[in-house]
């Protein structure tokens, strides 16, 4: 961006001091800005691009962790110790 304000600085001193050709150099230079604000979209597009797929990244490792804490308790709740607790639940609640 520095270089870009340093070309039309200079561009404009041109302008001041009566250049020759100065028509040349407004065209150049109105080139440049168009080429630049091109670019300045192009990465703002980009940036949204990127945060957008890091949001998406975040969310697919959310839903992996959750499936995998899902899975963990699936198998913890398969497993016998958790039969005698409910069991031993079950005799309480029948007292």
């Amino acid at each position: 961006e520095e270089r870009l304000q340093n070309i039309m600085a200079i561009a404009n001193e041109l302008k001041t001091e009566d250049y020759h050709d100065y028509a040349t150099i407004e065209a150049r230079k109105k080139n440049v800005e168009m080429h630049w604000e091109y670019l300045i979209g192009l990465v703002t597009k980009r940036r949204q691009c990127l945060e957008l797929a890091y949001n998406l990244q975040r969310v697919f490792q959310e839903m992996q962790y959750i499936f995998e804490w899902i899975t963990d308790l699936k198998w913890r709740l398969k497993s016998d110790d958790i039969e005698k607790y409910v069991m031993s639940a079950d005799d309480l609640l029948q007292r």
